[in-house]
C-alpha cells in the first residue's frame, strides 16, 4: 500500500491504522480516522503537516463531498459526471436506509473474541438522546458539513460510544444520523415531503 500511495500526490494512508475485525467497531473507527485526517489536512489555515503519511501530498482544500466505497466497488460514472451529480445534490447526503433489520445487533452487546465478533447475550441500554437506530449501508455520499457534524457533535459522540459494542455500527450510524429529524444534521432528511417534476 505504501508503494502505491507514493505514486499519487492526492492519496494518503491515515496516521492511525486499525486492525479490522469484521462487523466490529474497528471498521467504523478506521473510517472515522480517515475522515478526521481529510478534514484536518484540508482546513484553509493548514500549511504544513508533520506526519510522514502526508508529506508532499496535494489535497484539494475545497472538497465538498466524501464518498466511501468498498474495496470491490468501481465507479460507473466519470469524474465529470459525478461532479455534475454532486453539484445537483447541493449539500444533501445520499445515505441508504433499509426498512428492517435484526434488532439483536443493537439490543445485545457484542465483543471481539479470538478475532471474531461474538454476542455476550447482555442486553444494552437504549441509545442516548432518543436516537432511533436506523439500518442502512456502511457506504454513502456525505457532504463536508455532515462529516464535520458527525465528528464534532457531542450527541453524535455519545451515540458512537454507545454503539462501540454493537454489531457493525458502520451499517447503522450514517443512516441514523441522516434520518433522525430532531437533530437536523447538515444535508440530512428534514422530515418534509417534497414533490417535483423532471424532464428526464
Amino acid at each position: 500500500m505504501k508503494s502505491i500511495v507514493r505514486c499519487f500526490d492526492n492519496v494518503f494512508l491515515t496516521d492511525k491504522q486499525e486492525s479490522i475485525v469484521y462487523a466490529s467497531y474497528s471498521r467504523l473507527k478506521g473510517e472515522m480516522n480517515c475522515m478526521r485526517n481529510i478534514l484536518d489536512l484540508t482546513r484553509p489555515h493548514v500549511k504544513t503537516v508533520s506526519h510522514l503519511n502526508f508529506k508532499n501530498k496535494q489535497l484539494n482544500k475545497n472538497w465538498k463531498y466524501l464518498l466511501n466505497t468498498a474495496s470491490s466497488e468501481f465507479p460507473l460514472r466519470t469524474n465529470f459526471e459525478m461532479t455534475r451529480i454532486l453539484n445537483m445534490y447541493n449539500g444533501t447526503n445520499e445515505i441508504e436506509i433499509i426498512k428492517s433489520f435484526n434488532r439483536r445487533r443493537i439490543d445485545v452487546a457484542w465483543q471481539v473474541l479470538n478475532g471474531v465478533l461474538v454476542s455476550t447475550n447482555r442486553s444494552k441500554s437504549p441509545p442516548p438522546h432518543n436516537f432511533k437506530i436506523v439500518k442502512g449501508s456502511a457506504y454513502g455520499v456525505f457532504s463536508r458539513a455532515f462529516v464535520e457534524y458527525a465528528l464534532t457533535n457531542s450527541r453524535v459522540n455519545d451515540l458512537i460510544e454507545w454503539g462501540v459494542d454493537t454489531w457493525s455500527p458502520d451499517e447503522w450510524l450514517w443512516a441514523t444520523l441522516q434520518f433522525n429529524t430532531q437533530f437536523k444534521p447538515p444535508g440530512g432528511f428534514k422530515g418534509e415531503c417534497i414533490s417535483f417534476f423532471t424532464n428526464f
